[in-house]
């Protein structure tokens, strides 16, 4: 079995046991040096603190994705857990759950994709202000700021 595998399968029965994946609350149960996820995290408070490996467990929670297959054969990959925060859930305000039960909730589906529309035009600003200043750069105009 896969690191990532691992991974998934700790977080499936930890979504399925608890609703919503918390990196804070899962961080108390990773604690207990015989968890299997245990090693993965530093527990050395003198090189990180618990903030630090709240960091790495939310981490981990966003490199576990579903691959799949289009109706035309096409494959895809998004990620397996979604954040609260951009599935339009007012009752809870931190935390991951399932794409899937985002995906067939169509209040939290478009809530989704209005979240993903916004990084994406934030992204392509972003990338024409990075064209634009390459493009200064190379001409040997110096206007920054």
């Amino acid at each position: 079995m896969s690191a990532n595998t691992a991974v998934t399968e700790v977080f499936e029965e930890a979504v399925d046991r608890l609703g919503v994946l918390d990196a804070e609350v899962l961080h108390d149960e990773f604690a207990d040096p015989t968890h299997p996820l245990h090693a993965r995290y530093e527990w050395d408070d003198s090189v990180a603190g618990r903030a630090y490996r709240v960091g790495q467990i939310a981490a981990d929670i966003r490199t576990c994705y579903i691959e799949f297959v289009t109706a035309d054969d096409s494959k895809g990959r998004v990620r397996r857990y979604t954040p609260v925060r951009y599935t339009g859930d007012q009752e809870r305000l931190k935390g991951y759950v399932r794409t899937e039960e985002v995906a067939t909730n169509p209040l939290a589906a478009k809530a989704l994709e209005r979240e993903y529309a916004r990084w994406l035009r934030q992204g392509q600003e972003r990338f024409g202000h990075l064209k634009a200043f390459i493009a200064l750069m190379q001409n040997g105009e110096e206007k920054t700021g």
